[in-house]
């Protein structure tokens, strides 16, 4: 009986010791964060949704970078009912309209996005500076790793309550890498992110269900964990990237007779995929119309088809991406892509919605825009925001002589 109550009693005191251990770490990981990011918890940038995969966190800070209560990209909260005199923009896209970091850190870890550099606030600051007659809103909705139908359940979730004057769209390579990833007959809906997890928190079976809520819980509460876990990550992405790299360099031009039969097959898979983006497109813009909103569509730029001069970091980023990227993807850029702004192009007059195609845009600039394959320095973001300011622009001042020559004299 005294040796049974001597083992109990040692185990609790190494589970205390293990306890105080691990409550020691926790505390000196908050401490470190606090004083770095300014915040003595790290939390996850987003959370699982019920709707569009996943959402961005609200309340979410690090440095340069705040998410308001509403979860979107930005310093001041949103009301939910538009103030008077307000024209209220939402930029919604991927990881380039939200202003994310460079994914190739290994090659240029120098830029670090605020909230005061990304696309949202040089179009905001400009029209409000050009037409201060009305107060201008343009809300960052954007969400990195999203793509255009995520984009569409976000915009009926979230973006519409809002009662926005008008939605910009940022998208294009988060899908068409998609794209090059998705088997024949690929759907969007059935192959989502965090799929796996979803099934795991609302159907568990197992210790697999088990292990992903206890991970997830961590992730969400516990900052040691949640910095283990993204270096973990890290890692991933890294040696993922080491693998693509032993494949040998990929030429700058590549034509169809380059790849191997396998891979011919492969690109056949990735080009049948390619006209659910302007079906998708077609759904956002009639959904749009029904509430009198405007639209305008933007097909981001890319280092993969920019004709820009290649400065700084620029040209080792391209031939180091076009080697991660592989034939199959990189040819598909280069030929699909163009067909994507081909067809929205032609397609945006009939239909009636607003398109631009922003692959061009950097191509007179002189200065480093690209921080990877799609991601933007700061003189990218506000090349990217000056582009649809002269859009806007435009419109406003076609309305006024419109208005001016119907005028009765």
């Amino acid at each position: 009986m005294f040796k049974t109550l001597k083992t109990a009693a040692f185990a609790v005191y190494v589970a205390l010791i293990v306890f105080a251990v691990l409550a020691a770490a926790e505390y000196a990981t908050r401490f470190y964060l606090s004083r770095t990011r300014g915040r003595g918890r790290e939390q996850a940038e987003i959370l699982m949704d019920r709707w569009a995969a996943f959402r961005v966190t609200p309340n979410y800070t690090r440095a340069g970078v705040h998410h308001n209560a509403q979860g979107f990209r930005r310093d001041q909260d949103v009301a939910l009912e538009k103030p008077i005199n307000t024209v209220r923009i939402f930029l919604m896209g991927a990881s380039t309209a939200y202003g994310a970091e460079t994914v190739y850190p290994e090659i240029d870890p120098r830029w670090k996005i605020s909230n005061r550099e990304t696309i949202d606030a040089y179009l905001e600051e400009r029209l409000n500076a050009a037409f201060p007659s009305r107060h201008w809103e343009v809300i960052n909705a954007a969400l990195s790793g999203s793509a255009l139908h995520q984009e569409l359940a976000r915009l009926l979730s979230i973006v519409l309550r809002y009662r926005p004057d008008a939605v910009i769209l940022m998208d294009g390579v988060n899908d068409l890498s998609r794209f090059a990833e998705a088997n024949p007959n690929y759907d969007p809906y059935l192959n989502q992110p965090l799929l796996d997890e979803f099934n795991d928190l609302t159907d568990p079976h197992g210790f697999a269900s088990l292990r992903t809520m206890l991970s997830i819980w961590l992730v969400r509460n516990s900052a040691m964990f949640r910095t283990l876990y993204d270096r973990a990550a890290h890692r991933a992405h890294l040696e993922y990237r080491r693998q693509r790299l032993a494949g040998g360099p990929v030429p700058a031009n590549l034509h169809f007779t380059d790849l191997a039969p396998d891979e011919q097959t492969r690109y056949q898979v990735v080009a049948s995929q390619i006209g659910s983006y302007r079906h998708t497109v077609r759904q956002i813009h009639r959904i749009l119309a029904l509430d009198g909103i405007q639209d305008l569509f933007l097909l981001q730029p890319t280092l993969r088809l920019t004709r820009k001069p290649l400065v700084d970091r620029e040209p080792v980023l391209a031939e180091y991406d076009r080697a991660v990227a592989g034939r199959v993807e990189f040819y598909a850029y280069q030929t699909l892509y163009p067909l994507i702004a081909k067809q929205l192009t032609e397609d945006a007059p009939a239909e009636g919605y607003q398109f631009l195609d922003l692959t061009s845009v950097f191509d007179a600039l002189n200065d480093q825009t690209f921080t990877d394959y799609c991601h933007l320095t700061p003189a990218g973001n506000r090349a990217a925001a000056d582009k649809i300011f002269e859009y806007y622009s435009a419109r406003m001042m076609n309305s006024v002589s419109s208005a001016t020559a119907s005028a009765p004299r």
